[in-house]
């Protein structure tokens, strides 16, 4: 018999509770690729859920979608909400950490509205992360997989594993005080099994479905952004902030499957609050110039870009009024 620091009894009922919740969100996932907006990630809150939960009841389709990219857009223009992502998750997650300045750049060409930029930049990242972490586990070979089917469940195998050790590990360290049998080690094993595996297939869905979906297949595209798409260019691209979110959702998502499995990871942000506020400024910055030049780039693309204002609540809201309209005036020429 080996000792945990929870009685057996509070082990299942804790992890039956986190597998609950990620049914609850799998059946949700299920509803929203409806409205090609496919997951809601594992860092998503308990009032989130709830939120697209009821929004789902709503009979309008279109006001659906428009309320789920909302939802995902406030988030992602919370600046100091997306820079404790990228300074407390992906910095300091193995493998993605690789990435870190790739994935600020297209952040930062986001809130700039290049979205083409931005979404070419982050595509790769997600093949790329998988194929390091496949590669650092099998070895060289896992270089000539090129089949993102083949990538996919072969990294996430991996990982399901990983995070088993970690949990066998969890039931010996030194201090543990309750002794697990070992018919009672296999049940504990086999719901976090569970809840990782579901957690996992929601992406790896996402990634063969979707994203990276063998077009070869289908002589239509159920979904125009797939990768093979913006390759070969088989249909128009939409290149938007929209999209620009589903791939930065996939980030999330492989941010908290590293974080998860490897022992070194916080499942907190680990962030300097300074740095954090620093940044907020420069980024800030970069809003606002975004926000008062989109007129002048509306005109020289000849098609609308729409304004973040609708997306950014007070006092943030005022302040970016304020300063876009002092900048406006700088640039004004007569």
């Amino acid at each position: 018999m080996i000792k945990h620091s929870l009685n057996f009894r509070e082990a299942i009922k804790h992890i039956e509770r986190e597998l609950e919740l990620v049914v609850r969100i799998d059946k949700l996932n299920s509803k929203l690729c409806k409205y090609n907006w496919v997951f809601v990630h594992p860092y998503s809150q308990g009032f989130e859920i709830t939120f697209f939960e009821k929004l789902l009841e709503n009979e309008d389709d279109n006001f659906i979608e428009e309320k789920i990219f909302e939802r995902f857009a406030k988030k992602f223009l919370d600046l100091k909400l997306t820079i404790t992502f990228i300074e407390g998750f992906y910095r300091k997650r193995p493998y993605l950490n690789t990435f870190k300045t790739q994935i600020e750049e297209s952040v930062i060409l986001c809130i700039q509205k290049d979205f083409s930029g931005a979404i070419s930049l982050l595509l790769p990242v997600n093949e790329g992360v998988l194929r390091s972490y496949l590669i650092s586990k099998r070895g060289e070979n896992a270089k000539r997989i090129i089949k993102m089917s083949e990538l996919s469940s072969k990294a996430f195998m991996e990982m399901s594993n990983e995070y088993e050790d970690k949990i066998k590990t969890s039931f010996s360290e030194t201090d543990n005080v309750y002794f697990y049998d070992k018919n009672q080690q296999k049940q504990v094993l086999i719901k976090h099994r569970e809840y990782f595996k579901l957690w996992i297939k929601q992406l790896n869905d996402y990634l063969n479905n979707n994203l990276y979906f063998d077009t070869r297949n289908s002589e239509i595209l159920d979904d125009p952004f797939n990768r093979h798409n913006m390759v070969h260019a088989f249909e128009k691209i939409d290149y938007s902030f929209k999209n620009y979110l589903r791939l930065f959702n996939c980030v999330n998502y492989l941010s908290w499957a590293f974080g998860v499995i490897s022992e070194k990871c916080s499942v907190f942000p680990e962030i300097d609050e300074k740095n954090i506020n620093e940044k907020w400024v420069e980024y800030f910055k970069i809003l606002i110039v975004s926000e008062s030049i989109t007129e002048t780039k509306s005109k020289i693309h000849q098609y609308e870009i729409e304004t973040f204002k609708k997306y950014i609540d007070e006092p943030y809201l005022n302040l970016l009024l304020i300063s876009e309209t002092l900048h406006k005036k700088l640039l004004k020429i007569k």
